[in-house]
């Protein structure tokens, strides 16, 4: 209708235009200022689409590149133009049309490294060690400070739509989970590794097996044992509400390159993903996920199992971490899911440190202090790491610890068996207050 109204304006000017220009020039007025407004009529009224696109793009350009989200000066003045507000990111333009309704499953890894047998198995497989790193196989990777509990605790508490937590163990069971009830589940690693794989002390080949899981959803999240959540989520903030896979980045980079001698256990295998990536899909990404939670779909897991399948074999041939490890659950599973359109790349506020550092307390103190406020952090990650010098690991850290997990996760869930939080000496006593005869209740 628009194109037939332009026509017939087209035909009714068409002798007008040439006239009006002949008689400007004969009485002195500038041609130049009537002739561009001509030429703009007539790109009107024969292309009004093009003309309409180029009227707007010249007032709000758009750079190739570019962030069109970002906030200049002009916005700040102004937030709207012509009556259309600058919004947020376009993967949430129209959110809340569409709600995210799939199920979803977490799953946690958990090993008890105070466990004889464990020792035990650990200490007969180490001659198949051939990292060479300290950190490789730092004592304080296996040992248990009773997070697991309170990594469940905080899934119950703040994502109690949770469907089923899976926690994948070498055998071993928490004593305190209550195995009749059928929300918390106890996966081993036979259930899911292959048999010419284990035994495994490798948390990257565990990893990579998580979506074998008999009844696992299409949607889940990964924890290791010592992540927690801090607030209160919603599905919509791991997944998008077409239930793609949110990666949560951070600000750092991986440098570019091969693996080098300098690299840690964990940059060497998030290298050997990427140069697997890039191989596979000629796309050489470089983010760091943050020390977070990681949403994961089952498909994606699978196809990359099939695209990467030399890859995956050398990396589970490894029982103890390696230079051939592949970093799945972190890198390349949500890397491949973004380079195929079934991810996005999301920032998440999150914090991650070592509780044997003797910054710990205060950092404890501050997350305390900011329990219920929403511009907190959403997740925190109590990492365990022997430091090289001890000078470091400041006397009474576990203590600190379990003072804080018990104050901040006081509500104990259906699964446990002894229900600790009922202890009316620990639920009611405030952190400083807490001995450590209560503790030893609290971090047996």
């Amino acid at each position: 209708m628009l194109r037939a109204y332009g026509q017939k304006l087209r035909k009714a000017f068409g002798q007008f235009l040439p006239a009006a220009l002949i008689n400007c020039a004969r009485q002195g007025a500038p041609v130049k200022p009537l002739r561009t407004a001509l030429k703009k009529v007539r790109k009107l009224l024969r292309s009004p689409n093009l003309f309409l696109r180029d009227f707007f793009l010249k007032r709000v350009p758009l750079s190739v590149g570019a962030d069109i989200n970002r906030k200049t000066t002009q916005d700040t003045k102004s937030t709207q133009i012509r009556g259309l507000k600058r919004r947020a990111p376009m993967e949430t333009l129209f959110s809340g049309y569409i709600s995210f309704s799939q199920p979803v499953d977490a799953v946690i890894t958990w090993v008890d490294g105070n466990d004889p047998e464990f020792i035990m198995l650990r200490e007969a497989h180490q001659e198949h060690d051939t990292s060479g790193k300290v950190a490789a196989n730092n004592v304080a990777r296996y040992q248990s400070r009773d997070e697991i509990r309170f990594c469940v605790r905080s899934i119950r508490t703040y994502a109690p739509w949770i469907k089923t937590i899976y926690i994948v163990t070498n055998g071993q069971v928490p004593d305190w989970l209550d195995e009749t009830q059928d929300r918390v589940k106890i996966i081993t690693h036979d259930q899911i590794i292959p048999q010419k794989y284990l035994p495994t002390f490798n948390s990257h080949v565990i990893e990579s097996c998580l979506h074998h899981i008999p009844g696992l959803s299409e949607h889940y999240v990964y924890f290791n044992d010592d992540v927690m959540l801090l607030q209160p989520a919603q599905p919509t903030d791991f997944f998008t509400e077409t239930g793609l896979l949110r990666g949560f980045v951070s600000s750092a980079v991986i440098p570019n390159g091969p693996i080098s001698v300098a690299d840690t256990p964990s940059m060497t295998a998030i290298k050997n993903a990427r140069a697997a990536l890039f191989e596979k899909t000629g796309c050489y990404l470089s983010p760091m996920f943050a020390h977070t939670f990681h949403p994961q779909r089952k498909s994606v897991a699978l196809a990359c199992e099939e695209v990467f399948a030399t890859a995956l074999h050398k990396c589970r041939q490894n029982k103890f971490r390696n230079t051939a490890d592949i970093l799945c659950t972190s890198f390349l599973f949500p890397c491949y899911a973004y380079v195929n359109g079934d991810g996005v790349f999301s920032k998440l506020r999150a914090w991650y440190f070592n509780v044997r550092d003797a910054t710990a307390e205060s950092l404890y103190s501050e997350l305390l202090a900011m329990k219920d406020d929403q511009s907190g952090p959403r997740s925190v990650c109590l990492n365990d790491h022997l430091p090289a010098t001890l000078e470091y690991n400041f006397a009474g850290y576990e203590t600190h610890l379990a003072k804080f997990l018990q104050h901040y996760f006081p509500l104990a869930h259906a699964a446990e068996k002894d229900r600790i939080s009922d202890t009316p000496s620990v639920r009611e006593l405030p952190v400083e207050d807490i001995t450590e005869e209560v503790l030893l209740v609290a971090v047996r």
